[in-house]
């Protein structure tokens, strides 16, 4: 009988084992995971692999070809000179490029473009036709780092750790255009949260020369749009895999999704800004673009698009938006 039930203990005590290192390599296995799904996460959501490779001439020529209406103006530019670049080095290191056009009459009148995610400063030039042509401005666009031909790898900083490099030129700003430059912060997408940013932040020493901002469909928060797009695309929660992400995010690269908020970033706005956001947005989803608006205590304008998607806001009707840039910003040039 005891030889019995000592075997049964035994028995027992080796299932319990069993069990605990079974549960015990669960756990380790599901922290795995989660901490590989997390860096994938970063790499997928950060990695510009559009970076390698830039061609400034490619996607000049393909930008013409998008845009028929602005070809013979690109055309124009390109041959005679009036479209340049610049390049300046970061305080880091790194090389960083921008395009500009003057003015066709010499004014302070200047739009700094902010192009998004994964583009490039050619991408806006289809908005900087409608400054430069249609009201008649200087217009100046930084290629983001891991854009364009701008240096600085290949890791996206989603228009937050870009701030101090676009301090730096708005400095080139003024020294081409002096102290007197009246400038309009014009962004879309990654570049309107950069916009937002700025904003809620603004550099004081360019405080005089910045009158007002424009920001076109940027997203409330890197968290916001990451997690967005996790639903959307795997229909996975935020919990786990975002906040593992954000974690490493934070201990590789020095911020985490939560704190890159242009929400937060826009209630300490003092300038005027105006919000464009396309009503079938579903990238950035349009009540982001609300909701930047209603925590905005500055001067503002809503314009919500009607049957527009991400970013189209100007390809769906480029006299309408010329119009309604112009018509806000004169207010404040």
């Amino acid at each position: 009988m005891l030889t019995l039930q000592a075997k049964f203990i035994t028995k027992q005590m080796k299932t319990k084992k069993v069990l605990k290192n079974t549960a015990l390599w669960t756990v380790i296995i599901l922290v795995a995971l989660t901490i590989g799904g997390g860096a994938f996460m970063v790499r997928y959501s950060l990695t510009n692999t559009y970076h390698p490779g830039y061609s400034l001439e490619a996607e000049l020529d393909s930008m013409a070809v998008r845009n028929p209406e602005i070809a013979l103006w690109l055309d124009s530019i390109r041959h005679d000179g009036s479209l340049r670049d610049t390049f300046i080095t970061a305080s880091d290191g790194v090389r960083l490029h921008a395009l500009y056009v003057n003015a066709p009459q010499p004014t302070h009148a200047t739009a700094f473009l902010l192009h998004g995610y994964t583009d490039d400063a050619t991408m806006m030039l289809n908005i900087g036709h409608a400054y430069n042509v249609d009201l008649g401005m200087n217009i100046f666009i930084p290629d983001f780092r891991a854009h364009g031909l701008s240096e600085g790898g290949d890791i996206v900083g989603m228009g937050w750790t870009d701030q101090p490099d676009l301090r730096q030129w708005l400095g080139v700003v003024r020294s081409l255009y002096t102290d007197s430059a009246a400038v309009v912060v014009h962004g879309v997408s990654m570049g309107g949260s950069s916009a937002i940013n700025m904003a809620g932040d603004e550099p004081e020493e360019f405080s005089g020369m910045i009158r007002c901002y424009i920001d076109d469909c940027g997203f409330t928060s890197v968290w916001d749009e990451f997690n967005s797009e996790l639903d959307k695309q795997f229909g996975l929660p935020a919990f786990p895999l975002l906040y593992t992400a954000s974690g490493l995010c934070k201990l590789c690269y020095g911020w985490s999704f939560g704190e890159a908020s242009s929400l937060d970033r826009v209630k300490t706005c003092r300038k005027p800004l105006l919000v464009i956001h396309g009503d079938a947005d579903t990238y950035v989803p349009t009540e982001m673009g609300q909701r930047l608006y209603d925590a905005a205590t500055c001067e503002k304008e809503l314009w919500i698009t009607k049957g527009v998607t991400h970013a189209k806001s100007y390809a769906n009707d480029p006299a309408e938006y010329s119009r309604r840039i112009s018509q806000f910003i004169s207010k404040y040039l």
